[in-house]
């Protein structure tokens, strides 16, 4: 992961960021009508498992070692988003 791209999100009262933003937060996405593109083409993934919902949140459960979420775009581009509480 220490090449990748990172981007640190705090974790709200709600509870984890949106896919959306994660996507524009991590750089992966330059805007969010680009994430929502990306998303509506089905090509984002949360730990390698496809997203194609706008309004996807992910679960706790779905943190890496309780903190980290590897997102990507397509098949290349990937950042790591470390969510903190």
């Amino acid at each position: 992961f220490a090449d990748l791209p990172r981007a640190r999100l705090a974790a709200g009262p709600n509870g984890l960021p949106s896919v959306l933003d994660l996507l524009v937060e991590s750089g992966l996405s330059q805007s969010r009508g680009q994430a929502r593109r990306v998303l509506g083409e089905g090509g984002a993934y949360v730990n390698n498992v496809r997203v194609a919902d706008p309004s996807a949140v992910p679960d706790r459960a779905d943190l890496l070692a309780g903190r980290w979420l590897l997102l990507r775009r397509g098949k290349r581009h990937l950042a790591v988003a470390e969510v903190t509480d």
